[in-house]
């Protein structure tokens, strides 16, 4: 699992870098009002989780509603959400 975990959080962090840059490039972008990341933006990455796990991830079950305050943040309870999700399927 572990190595499964460090695929999960490269693939977070660079989906979160990929996004950032889009967005401080953007100089009429209105995101930095809310959270620096919103739910829906956040779904989009699963898109590549679901291809590393080899299975869809319900996104309502992984992506927290409000989007997330931080990078770290991100990561970590979407890779946290994403692994206990597969542990349940697994038993």
């Amino acid at each position: 699992m572990t190595k499964l975990k460090k695929r999960i959080e490269q693939t977070l962090s660079e989906f979160w870098d990929e996004r950032e840059i889009a967005i401080s490039s953007d100089p009429s972008s209105i995101n930095d009002l809310g959270a620096a990341m919103d739910s829906l933006t956040a779904c989009e990455a699963m898109i590549a989780i679901d291809d590393i796990v080899g299975k869809k991830v319900p996104v309502d079950v992984v992506i927290k509603n409000g989007g997330y305050d931080s990078r770290e943040q991100f990561i970590q309870q979407v890779t946290e959400g994403v692994l206990k999700y597969l542990s349940k399927e697994n038993e």
